[in-house]
This record gives structure tokens, sequence and C-alpha cells, in this order.
């Protein structure tokens, strides 16, 4: 399928009620087989477990190839982060763009506003979504949403024995009252965990794809 038909095709609408569900083994093979286009955008939410909406507004100058990491990252206005990357998703990740080009234009916003910030982003992110809804229907299998990689992203560190705490760090996630975020205390810890979730994802097949 071609990168350009793919981010342009109209898609059906996102259904409502659409679950979050965890994806299975032949759920990342069929939506990494047709994702052309979205293909490393699928793969930075499967590998991260980030938000969707944090993902879109990544640009190049947040990778750090020496450090094989994500670097300042800004969840909000208060926190930065650095966050380990697999080989997976920096080998397809060309190295001579400008710093503040978006890593993915089609989902990036400008406006400064967060609150219209966010309702543009949630209106960019529908593209992708209803793309993977497409790819998942058109073999019978049901229906999910982005955010079912950050639960898919969760629920593999469980099994893998990692405990809450450190999942919700490798996550970002939310703690206690107001917002707090940060990275795992020990980044060299984090790379481990994350390239033992990427030798599980791995043999499922869909990564010896590479984008158009």
């Amino acid at each position: 399928m071609n990168a350009d038909l793919a981010e342009t095709t109209i898609l059906p609408k996102i259904l409502h009620g659409t679950p979050h569900r965890l994806l299975e083994r032949i759920d990342l093979e069929i939506i990494f087989r047709g994702a052309a286009g979205w293909w490393l955008f699928y793969a930075f939410l499967l590998f991260t477990g980030l938000r969707s909406d944090i993902v879109a507004m990544l640009v190049y100058g947040n990778i750090d190839r020496k450090k094989r990491a994500l670097v300042n990252f800004m969840y909000s206005s208060r926190y930065n982060f650095e966050y380990p990357l697999v080989d997976v998703l920096l080998d397809p990740i060309l190295d001579d763009q400008n710093a503040s080009a978006p890593l993915f234009p089609r989902l990036f916003s400008n406006i400064e506003h967060p609150i219209l910030r966010q309702q543009q982003l949630n209106e960019n992110l529908a593209l992708p979504n209803e793309f993977m809804q497409a790819l998942l229907g058109a073999e019978d299998r049901p229906l999910a949403t982005l955010h079912s990689f950050r639960l898919t992203f969760n629920e593999t560190l469980r099994n893998l024995g990692r405990r809450l705490g450190d999942r919700q760090v490798m996550g970002i996630y939310s703690r206690g009252k107001g917002t707090r975020f940060s990275t795992h205390p020990s980044f060299d810890l984090a790379v481990n965990y994350l390239t033992e979730l990427s030798d599980v994802f791995k043999p499922v097949g869909p990564f010896n794809y590479r984008p158009s």
C-alpha cells in the first residue's frame, strides 16, 4: 500500500464505545503488515507505551542517537524526560532532519493554546485510529483504539514480572494528587525493561517490515 495513499484514504468514522482492548499477536500482525505510512507511529506507541498525543508532538530534536533516547521531552510545561528507545524505533528515523521538524507531520499541532492544541491533536489522531480500525475490521477482528497500544505495553511489562510502580513510571502515568511524572530512576534498568519487551514483540513478525 502506498504511504501517501494510506494517510489520505477516507476511512470509516470511529465507532462510539470502541473498546480500549489489549492487542493480541494476530492484531499486531494485521496492523503492522498494513500500516504503510503509519508504521513508525504505531511502533512508537507499542514500544514506548506513551500516549498517542505525546508521540504526535515529537520532533527530530527529541531524538538523541548517542543516548539512544528521547530527550528534552516535554510532557507539560514543567517536566522534562529522557526515555530510552529500542533499535526498532531508531533504525527507521532519518538523522539529517531539522531539529524542529515534526517526526509525524500529519499529526503535529503548532497551536500554542493548550486546549485548542489538544482539540486539533484529537482530530489529527482520528486518522491513524480509523486506519487501524479499518485494518482490523477487514480481518473480522474486534476493533481497538490507539490507547490499546498503551494497554498492551503495560500488560506485557506486567507479564514480564515488572512491578506496578515500574510500569507506571515507564508509561509516564500521573502519580498521586496533582500531576507529577518522572522517568525510571535507573536509565539502564529502563533500557533493560524495554529490551525485554522488544524481544517479546519482534518474533510476532511485523517488525520485519519497514515503511515504504
